[in-house]
């Protein structure tokens, strides 16, 4: 059993080794990684999850799970490592817009990437919703139903904004 773990682990470092090289980001801006992966190699745990699912506003939608929870503070995030997120993001859609032919996504910069939420920094993970400025979302309703992540168990909501990222 504790060999099938560690063979687990290692194939699930493996696949985070392979994000970082297609997440588009250079050492130099650090790494952006999806809330789910960060999960599943254990970078973070079930209180992590529960800590940013009550500063993302998900409280009545986890009402049993955060039942007896008491959520740890999150600090301000730092202008320079704000900047370094943005920075790293804006590099995701130039590189996500050569691969695609959205030639728009070439010209993102650091300015056009909004930190919407932080969500506080987990074994060096910082959990952050954002927003790319280029785009103009011209549905007026949003059902926030439709936008829903479930992680370990924890929803999520993320209306006119990312999924929720984990930067490093």
């Amino acid at each position: 059993m504790r060999q099938n773990m560690k063979r687990f682990a290692m194939i699930l470092c493996v696949l985070l080794i392979g994000l970082c090289a297609m997440s588009g980001c250079t050492q130099d801006y650090g790494v952006l990684y999806p809330l789910q992966d960060v999960y599943d190699a254990q970078g973070i745990d079930r209180d992590d999850l529960l800590n940013i699912a009550y500063y993302n506003g998900d409280i009545e939608r986890n009402q049993e799970a955060l039942q007896g929870f008491t959520p740890e503070p999150i600090g301000e995030l730092s202008e320079n490592t704000a900047q370094k997120i943005r920075e790293c993001v804006a590099q995701s859609y130039r590189n996500d817009g050569a691969n695609t032919g959205y030639a728009d996504e070439l010209n993102t910069t650091a300015e056009d990437i909004r930190i919407v939420k932080y969500l506080g920094c987990y074994n060096g993970y910082y959990a952050v919703r954002y927003r790319n400025t280029r785009y103009i979302d011209t549905t007026e309703e949003k059902d926030p139903d439709d936008y829903v992540q479930e992680v370990g168990g924890i929803e999520f909501v993320y209306v006119e904004t990312s999924r929720i990222y984990l930067w490093k």
